[in-house]
């Protein structure tokens, strides 16, 4: 799953209750359901048959189930008893079938679930025309729309039957063996042979058009919805090169019938990997106009990633969730690497290791944490890119051929199960007959991560452990003349080092090729002129990028104005551009006109902290209103009102249509702080009046701020509606900015949503209730 869209929220969305499994004393082994929909009241219809095998003497079934109503409950034909336990429907065994054979258990239900299924009708679907429906079950969602075992250690195989409009088209997962059309619907047949934890089930519906490419004679499938074909290609061809590239590197060829990618609406995450089906979200999809500043290789890649680490081979348990979230923010390096060079992947490596040490600075916890209240708390930092960091360092360790074919052995031994930490070093060590116990212990169970800081006195210089209890090898390299110098540290749980450099060598490197996740600090009076050195000879991009981060705060306009012409390599260059001071006018108006896309668009944003001159004025008003790409003309108009503090700019801004309404969404922000009260009146028509879902979300998040004028009600009105919609977004918007707003009037209107099937949303309407009775 891929959350960067709400990053800072994860630990909001969480819709299961339950932060650990209870214990099925069963084997599930096949899902075969059925369902269809009443889309006015965003309800389902569902037939359910769990094939399970139970142990002897089995008096009682329990199978997760949330806020569905059983219309009939029968085991191999028998009708049975049930009650609903909290989130749990548990089912009476008649003795008779006690026996210890294979059970039937077979349930007709119906619900409106508040989680697991969502329903966006045409309205809320932008920048689609027609809505779509579709599931989101990770981690523990899909028992709020089929009643099965809803926790990822036990996998089985599934078939579905989705009946929806005959203009419609549902995508699901495994291979589709059949549609049949009766009237005006039609029934899809799905069928996945292969094992896979439940809440990789899926489906989405939607008036879709297929693109399709072929890998091994595979299809690899996009559905994006009807007249967003070129945008839903500009997104996602080229994934079968991807799925050749993760075939090759990991030794285990791509196993299932076929891939395929189907955009939604008001989704909630990035992209959620449901086994052969993966879900992502309609922003992904961009016109080739805004390429490549928008790009969906990322999304796809770790999507795409999860296929093997994830779908195939699956934590058993939540704490373990790095097996999957880890490696999938992995692998995408090495696509990048197969596309775009070892620069490329030089830099995604160094970036990785600097995000995973971020996570790492909070010593409270280890990458593998067993308390928590929600499953959602653990997808984070630490499960992300923390554990795709330690995957770097592990292949360092081990070098990239035995890492690989020990990942492959893993692959092979594991698949279609459901593993942990343990089962992941045990398969590694036995492949690679390394004893990895120590890498295990330090780097998954000790909290924090190294901290270094290089001193000297003379000649003799020392590197101290800052954080001490880590066994650290380390490359350290100095600089004499033109010449790298090479020497090695080794912290084996002690404070510090020493060892002699020549007192003539100014300038030093710890982990110059960047393989070590750890806070590298230098008490060496470093100079402009010695930062400069580091960077012109530093051995690769990730070090470069690595450096660009360290610069002192007083020397960073300095060293990148100084550096910039230099830099052959686009990101890092866009990256110097950023960092230049309030003194770069000269510079920024020749980045201006780079072909370069990513250095146009940093030096667009960086001119907006320059003097105000009418050179800047003039780039800058040019390419906002004539430039073919909107995130261009997004970049210039920022900077530009910025600089002028143009209402009327703004008001122009206003109504102008752009790229995922870039430039509405940015004009009502600044006319907020211009002209409050023409921003309420425009915020309020775009709720009460809706053009698209991104600008009356917009219009929501800015009304509770705005309030109403003296002796007006229309604002708390507008969202008190919103906050008794269905929708997921908006509604939780709303309840934001009634706490924003301050009136304890909205509490009875927030109150229903603290019982809502979701965790996230209970949590959100929670906490606006104690701030409004905290007034």
């Amino acid at each position: 799953m891929d959350r960067t869209l709400i990053f800072a929220a994860l630990a909001l969305l969480s819709t299961s209750a339950s932060a650990k499994p209870h214990d099925h004393n069963f084997d599930l082994l096949d899902v075969k359901w059925k369902i269809a929909f009443d889309e006015p009241t965003a309800g389902i219809r569902g037939d359910v048959v769990n094939l399970i095998q139970p142990p002897k003497g089995l008096a009682e079934i329990r199978l997760d189930s949330v806020g569905l109503k059983i219309a009939a409950a029968e085991i191999d034909g028998q009708k049975v008893a049930w009650r609903q336990e909290d989130e749990e429907l548990v089912l009476t065994v008649p003795p008779a079938l006690q026996s210890g054979k294979r059970l039937a258990v077979h349930l007709v239900y119906s619900g409106n679930p508040e989680g697991g299924v969502y329903f966006v009708p045409d309205a809320r679907a932008y920048p689609s025309k027609t809505g779509m429906i579709y599931t989101q079950g990770e981690p523990e969602d899909t028992r709020h729309w089929l009643p099965t075992v809803d926790h990822p250690y036990d996998k089985a195989t599934t078939e579905a039957f989705i009946e929806v409009p005959a203009n419609r088209y549902a995508v699901s997962n495994g291979a589709l063996l059949d549609v049949q059309e009766r009237g005006n619907t039609k029934t899809f047949h799905w069928r996945m042979l292969q094992p896979h934890s439940t809440y990789l089930i899926c489906f989405t519906v939607g008036d879709f058009v297929e693109g399709k490419e072929m890998w091994n004679g595979k299809p690899i499938q996009y559905f994006v919805p009807r007249g967003l074909e070129d945008q839903g290609g500009q997104a996602f061809e080229g994934t079968a090169d991807n799925v050749r590239l993760y075939s090759q590197i990991t030794g285990f060829p791509y196993p299932y019938p076929k891939y395929a990618q189907t955009v939604v609406a008001d989704y909630m995450f990035g992209g959620m990997e449901n086994i052969t089906a993966t879900t992502q979200t309609i922003g992904t999809l961009h016109p080739a106009s805004v390429h490549p500043l928008a790009d969906s290789t990322g999304l796809v890649a770790h999507e795409l990633a999860h296929q093997w680490f994830g779908d195939t081979v699956t934590c058993k348990s939540w704490p373990h969730i790095w097996v999957n979230e880890g490696f999938a923010s992995f692998l995408p390096a090495f696509y990048t690497r197969d596309r775009d060079g070892q620069d490329a992947y030089d830099i995604q490596r160094s970036d990785t290791l600097a995000g995973a040490l971020g996570a790492s600075q909070d010593m409270s916890r280890s990458m593998i944490k067993t308390e928590y209240d929600a499953p959602i708390e653990l997808f984070d930092g630490f499960a992300y890119g923390g554990g795709a960091a330690r995957m770097f360092m592990l292949m360092h360790e081990l070098t990239e051929p035995v890492f690989w074919d020990g990942v492959r052995s893993y692959l092979e031994k594991y698949r279609y199960q459901a593993v942990t930490t343990e089962d992941f070093f045990r398969a590694m060590s036995d492949r690679t007959r390394k004893d990895l116990d120590g890498f295990r212990k330090q780097w998954f169970y000790t909290p924090g991560a190294p901290k270094l800081m290089l001193s000297r006195v003379g000649d003799k210089v020392t590197v101290r452990q800052e954080t001490p209890g880590f066994h650290v090898k380390v490359p350290l390299w100095a600089l004499d003349g033109n010449t790298w110098v090479r020497r090695n540290v080794e912290l084996d749980g002690v404070a510090s080092a020493t060892l002699e450099i020549p007192a003539r060598v100014r300038t030093m490197l710890i982990d110059p090729d960047v393989q070590l996740m750890a806070t590298i600090e230098y008490d060496l009076g470093y100079t402009v002129d010695d930062w400069a050195a580091l960077y012109e000879h530093a051995p690769n991009a990730g070090q470069r990028a690595r450096l660009i981060a360290a610069f002192p705060q007083a020397m960073r306009g300095a060293l990148a104005k100084r550096l910039v012409d230099g830099e052959a390599i686009p990101s890092l260059r866009s990256r110097l551009i950023d960092a230049v001071g309030n003194d770069a006018t000269e510079l920024l108006l020749k980045y201006a006109n780079s072909e370069d896309p990513f250095a146009r668009r940093s030096a667009l944003q960086a001119m907006g902290r320059q003097p105000r001159s009418a050179a800047l004025e003039d780039v800058l008003r040019t390419t906002w209103e004539s430039d073919p790409n909107d995130l261009l003309r997004r970049a210039a108009l920022e900077s530009l009102v910025r600089l002028t503090n143009d209402k009327a700019l703004v008001l122009k801004a206003l109504q102008t249509v752009g790229f995922q309404e870039t430039f509405r969404t940015f004009a009502l922000g600044e006319l907020v702080r211009m002209d409050p009260d023409a921003a309420r009146a425009v915020a309020l028509d775009w709720v009460v009046h809706p053009i698209n879902e991104t600008l009356r979300v917009t219009a929501i998040n800015h009304l509770g701020g705005l309030k109403d004028a003296a002796g007006q009600r229309a604002v708390f009105n507008a969202l008190a509606d919103v906050a008794r919609e269905p929708s997921f977004g908006a509604r939780s918007s709303a309840i934001r900015a009634l706490q924003a707003y301050g009136d304890p009037a909205a509490i009875p209107i927030i109150e229903p949503a603290t019982h809502h099937g979701l965790v996230a949303m209970r949590n959100t309407a929670a906490g606006a209730i104690a701030a409004l009775k905290g007034k």
